[in-house]
């Protein structure tokens, strides 16, 4: 008689962690309306509306001497204008602070799931989210871009750096384009918030930036 032993010992067919964890069914597969829905956009979904919902209550009844969670919400607020938006984008930081701090707090939201008891999975483990988000931090970025310095301007900004001799530029502006427009976007995964700034041409992850 054998007792205590572990299933892969018994033979009961242990399976170890893979990529099929990262792969999830529809819940309603039945209904062509919601066969997208399953658990990770499930919790894309609950996490924008939390973070709808906290900011929405945090910027209600405001007091002078502020309460726990007004302290709270100034404190995330005032980390990413102050440590993300300003020392980045400097002069147009305040255009922008909205979209930051929204995609800050979602992102955070959605990577505390994982570590939440009825979840148990960060969202952004699905890494198609946080593609989708650096695509359209890198949108927001380009069409800044072109709006503040016209099409023209912006190329000129983007693919010509300042103090680079003239006999290098046929070799330096087909890699700037590259650089900007190709393997930029392709290239970075935001873990944490892309931030870009029309006025230096230059795009970062304020977290980090890893290689797809």
């Amino acid at each position: 008689m054998t007792l205590g032993l572990l299933p892969m010992e018994t033979g009961g067919g242990y399976t170890p962690p893979g990529v099929d964890d990262f792969k999830w069914d529809s819940w309603f597969p039945d209904l062509a309306w919601l066969s997208w829905l399953n658990k990770p956009s499930a919790q894309a979904i609950i996490g924008a509306a939390l973070v709808i919902a906290l900011w929405l209550i945090a910027s209600r009844r405001l007091k002078i001497q502020p309460s726990k969670g007004q302290f709270l919400a100034e404190y995330v607020y005032e980390f990413v204008r102050n440590g993300i938006a300003r020392d980045i984008l400097h002069a147009d930081f305040r255009r922008f602070l909205p979209y930051l701090l929204g995609l800050f707090s979602f992102l955070l939201v959605n990577n505390w799931f994982g570590e939440f008891f009825l979840f148990m999975y960060p969202t952004f483990s699905n890494v198609g989210y946080a593609y989708g988000l650096a695509i359209l931090s890198w949108l927001i970025y380009v069409g800044a871009g072109f709006r503040k310095w016209g099409f023209g301007g912006f190329l000129k900004k983007a693919l010509i750096p300042e103090g680079v001799p003239g006999y290098l530029l046929p070799i330096v502006i087909p890699l700037e384009f590259l650089a900007t427009f190709i393997t930029r976007p392709s290239r970075s995964r935001c873990v944490c918030s892309p931030t870009c700034s029309p006025d230096t041409s230059s795009c970062w992850c304020s977290w980090s930036e890893a290689d797809s």
